[in-house]
């Protein structure tokens, strides 16, 4: 079995040997100072032996990055309004898509000639329905009804620069019912 460095019998050389091979010659070494150092250093600092107290630490820290990455990566809105349904994440989001396609934007409510909406289904897990501005459907959207998978049944959440107008108790009302099984507008 070959030590760790080693390649096919001969022992790893170190960069004084990599650095003379080239014609650099190292402060204080000479031409002929081509002796084989193994290796003894890592990449960021001398290798600690994980199985030692200096490894517990290192596998503490290496832990705590992997978390703190984990978390930055979790995209959560951070003024949310949230209601829970008892049945599947997309049953909901097909119901409230179709509620506000017919409710709100068939002509029957004022508050949303100037936009568009744009359901988002075919997540099983995370479906959305947008509500974007008319006039720029590529921009960001204006409301997001977002049904996410919980323990029992699923999740409905509102956010966006909606929430924060006048019609946002109608929103929040219709939302509510429609998320409890109601079938009128």
């Amino acid at each position: 079995m070959r030590a760790r460095g080693e390649r096919r019998g001969r022992p790893a050389l170190s960069l004084v040997r990599r650095a003379t091979a080239h014609g650099l010659t190292p402060k204080g070494l000479s031409h002929s100072g081509l002796t084989r150092v193994p290796r003894s250093r890592g990449i960021l600092g001398p290798r600690v032996d994980l199985r030692s107290p200096e490894g517990d630490a290192a596998k503490r820290t290496l832990l705590l990055c992997a978390s703190l990455l984990l978390a930055a990566c979790q995209t959560v809105p951070e003024n949310y309004i949230q209601y829970h349904a008892g049945q599947d994440a997309l049953t909901i989001a097909e119901r409230i898509a179709n509620h506000v396609g017919t409710c709100w934007f068939d002509g029957k409510h004022k508050a949303f000639a100037e936009y568009s909406y744009a359901p988002e289904l075919s997540s099983p897990s995370r479906p959305r329905v947008l509500i974007v501005d008319r006039a720029d459907p590529q921009g960001l959207p204006q409301l997001v009804i977002e049904v996410i998978k919980a323990k029992r049944g699923s999740d409905v959440r509102l956010f966006g620069p909606l929430m924060a107008t006048d019609d946002a108790d109608d929103i929040q009302d219709d939302l509510r019912r429609w998320t409890g099984g109601a079938r009128e507008c």
